[in-house]
């Protein structure tokens, strides 16, 4: 388990401390905050607002990257922000917050993005504090500087922008990489305007003035030529003199793209106070997760994560702005770019967490990917696009009945469909076409798995669209289409597998070749091979024998891959293999960042924990950590609802309760809260008519319960709504994440081949996360 002229400048605010000290001998020093658990030593984080093509990073030290310009502060004696400090107010709202303590000081660093008079903002807030029993001074300098990364190895080739995307980059085709900003200019003429530091005639950044009790210097440049891309601008010294116990802070504001000082909305956005559009921001994101599924369990930080992914998922959206189409991402950094593998993943996650009209948005655009020939597909041989859209289509359209949109996709979908049966008439096997030139993922030639699953999957999707358009005739056809398709794959997979030691490879006529990816995708998120089969079985005992750390690994067992593995667990639940799933989750749990992010890979299994290629969080992670509790707390399979398939022992202990409300399901929505006593628990449920069942729990043991059926371990709850004791004793130990983050701190201190080894032989203490070695 594992800113010379007018004024244009903020004011300071100021924040004092609620209660006068009556002396400071009376005083006792206050405590520095302890950073949150982080898996990732080194992270970025990325700040947004849904609807806007430009995003700011939060860098691993604190600085603000934009495509423009990069804000660079320092506190104390010197010091950047400490970077395993990163972390979100009310932990999961996309509001970054990190510190650092020097001396009796403490810096915290407060930043988010927002819209202001409709154009993207930065604010950031650093307040020092000072912890002492006698007066101090807080020393706070910022700067503005071109980019703070440099080119430096990734993994063991070179070389990478560490921390920092490249930009410019303008896509070949609206969807593609496109990073927003401009090209280092080592002749741009610096100015400033007040305490506003400008750029060929463009506004950077807003800097505040000093005031009383804070002394403020600032300089224009602090070099000669020649300049680079690490030269200072503007930098702005502030002494801040605190008494014991006091705090102050300094705000900035930063145009995430620069605007001239005479754009009609500069006003609004020199005017606009931190505070204000804090709360504003807050608003805004409180409001959009209280659109979805409430979900309350003993352990914040599973749900914490769950609504923090939600919501670094919809701040990755943008608005086309040549046709108002709205774009899904995975993030506002690297990975600027549209892909229909990743936007199906995190559709049917908002479908499933009660966004709907999230999907409804970003639909539109998935129908620009499909070819005049009826394919759906984004990138070269890419083949599961075809699957995927046609999945999402009918997945919308079954879980919220939006018959004018499926009248409004039918013809693509007919296209599509058309497409579809040229293939199989053409290919010699029936299948989805080969490979020539391995693309991403599998990195194999032939016949892919992921592609006839997908595809097998997306058949189905689009026979939901047509039974909702009212075409019945298409639904027949594509039904038996579907059906035959089925037989011809899994006949594939019986061939593929006797051949790969009883498990599915990655490709269905190249051995044993590849890595595995699509072959994951046999038994969900629809059961094309049942989950229960001896080879899905198999398969999935292979591929765990791969994993390190408890999570998956990729590139040949030497990467760890951060959410390659949900699949594994989604068919795990499937097959009601309650602790494998109930651990895997904890497992990725303990890999996020004190933020609640995953990453993708390039971490070696007990390596040095930095991720340097600016993928943090990733939106995929994100969208199958939200969908994995989700289908664990609530889940349909046919027409009965499960309730609690998977859930941790230890949110059954005494006096710990469960609680769900208005999760939406095919059937209808429901509700339900178990709370726990000792020898037992009573659930009270509510829902609609259908069969409803819950598992017993894998702790579980001398279950007595009404509607108990111990053969198969369900207690079946019956009628809409109801109430319901259930006795039990629970047995062994219950695992919960901090316990499984503390042993995977354990095992990396003491590996004998990872980074800790290294530093240990280096006479080095090395960083574990948030837990420091003995």
């Amino acid at each position: 388990m594992l800113n010379r002229g007018r004024v244009l400048g903020l004011g300071i605010g100021v924040a004092l401390a609620l209660v006068a000290p009556a002396s400071a001998a009376a005083l006792s020093p206050l405590s520095a905050p302890s950073p949150p658990l982080s898996f990732l030593v080194s992270t970025t984080d990325q700040l947004g607002y849904p609807g806007q093509t430009e995003g700011t990073e939060v860098t691993p030290e604190g600085n603000l990257f934009t495509g423009w310009a990069e804000l660079d502060f320092t506190v104390g004696s010197g010091h950047e922000f400490d970077p395993i400090t990163h972390a979100l107010a009310l932990n999961r709202y996309p509001i970054v917050r990190l510190f650092r303590v020097d001396g009796s000081i403490l810096y915290q660093l407060e930043t988010f993005q927002t819209s202001v008079a409709g154009r993207p903002v930065t604010f950031a807030r650093i307040q020092a504090t000072n912890l002492g029993t006698h007066t101090a001074h807080a020393r706070v300098r910022a700067a503005v500087i071109y980019d703070g990364g440099e080119n430096g190895p990734r993994v063991n080739r070179c070389c990478l922008r560490i921390n920092r995307f490249p930009r410019p980059r303008t896509p070949t085709r609206d969807g593609f990489y496109w990073q927003p900003g401009v090209g280092f200019n080592a002749n741009s003429v610096y100015a400033l305007q007040g305490t506003t530091l400008i750029r060929d005639g463009q506004a950077l950044v807003l800097f505040p003035h000093g005031g009383p009790g804070v002394r403020f210097r600032q300089q224009l440049q602090t070099q000669l030529v020649p300049f680079d891309a690490r030269s200072e601008w503007g930098r702005a010294t502030y002494t801040l003199t605190l008494g014991p116990h006091r705090s102050r802070a300094l705000s900035f504001t930063m145009p995430v793209e620069t605007m001239a000082p005479t754009d009609p909305h500069f006003g609004a956005i020199a005017s606009a106070r931190y505070q204000q559009y804090r709360a504003i921001a807050l608003r805004f994101w409180r409001g959009l997760l209280r659109g979805v599924m409430r979900v309350s369990l003993p352990e914040s930080k599973v749900v914490d994560t769950f609504y923090a992914s939600i919501a670094q998922d919809a701040l990755a959206r943008y608005i086309l702005p040549s046709t108002g189409e709205w774009v899904q991402l995975v993030n506002q950094m690297r990975y600027h770019e549209f892909f229909l593998r990743d936007s199906t993943i995190t559709n049917e996650m908002y479908l499933l967490v009660g966004l709907p009209q999230l999907v409804r948005q970003n639909l539109d655009f998935v129908f620009t990917w499909q070819r005049d020939d009826g394919l759906f597909i984004d990138r070269a041989e890419e083949y599961d696009g075809f699957g995927q859209a046609l999945f999402t289509f009918g997945e919308y359209v079954r879980r919220t009945g939006d018959s004018g949109f499926a009248t409004q996709a039918l013809p693509a979908v007919r296209k599509a469909m058309a497409w579809f049966e040229g293939q199989r008439a053409s290919d010699p096997l029936g299948l989805m076409p080969a490979v020539q030139q391995p693309p991403d993922n599998e990195l194999a030639t032939g016949r892919i798995s992921g592609d006839n699953f997908w595809a097998a999957t997306g058949v189905q999707g689009a026979v939901e669209v047509a039974r909702a358009a009212g075409d019945q005739a298409s639904a027949a056809r594509w039904q038996a289409d579907h059906d035959a398709f089925v037989n011809v794959v899994r006949e594939r997979v019986f061939i593929a597998q006797r051949a790969n030691h009883g498990y599915i490879p990655p490709t269905l006529d190249n051995g044993t070749s590849g890595q595995d990816w699509g072959n994951l995708w046999s038994s969900y998120p629809t059961p094309v091979i049942d989950p229960n089969s001896a080879v899905v079985l198999r398969t999935i005992a292979h591929v765990r024998r791969k994993f390190r750390e408890g999570i998956a690994t990729y590139a040949d067992r030497t990467l760890l891959h951060d959410w390659l593995g949900f699949r594994l667990f989604e068919e795990q639940l499937l097959e009601g293999r309650q602790r494998d799933v109930v651990e895997g989750l904890y497992s990725e749990l303990a890999h996020t960042t004190g933020t609640n992010a995953g990453f993708e890979t390039s971490v070696l299994p007990f390596g040095d924990r930095v991720v340097d290629d600016t993928t943090i969080p990733h939106g995929a992670f994100a969208a199958e950590y939200a969908t994995l509790l989700r289908n664990m707390l609530v889940r349909e399979q046919g027409s009965t609802l499960y309730l609690m398939s998977a859930v941790s022992p230890a949110w059954l202990q005494p006096g710990k309760r469960i609680a769900v409300s208005a999760a939406p399901t095919t059937r209808g929505r429901v509700s339900f809260r178990l709370t726990s006593s000792a020898g037992g628990a009573t659930l009270r449920w509510s829902g609609p008519w259908t069969r409803l069942v819950w598992p017993v729990p894998y702790l579980a043991r001398n279950v007595s319960a009404r509607g108990l059926n111990r053969r198969q371990g369900i207690i079946v709850l019956h009628g809409r709504s109801g109430s319901l004791h259930v006795s039990w004793r629970l047995v062994g130990q219950a695992p919960t994440f901090f316990d499984t983050f503390r042993h995977l701190m354990i095992l990396y201190f003491n590996s004998q081949t990872g980074a800790a080894q290294a530093a240990r032989a280096r006479g080095a203490l090395p960083l574990v996360g948030s837990l420091r070695g003995p």
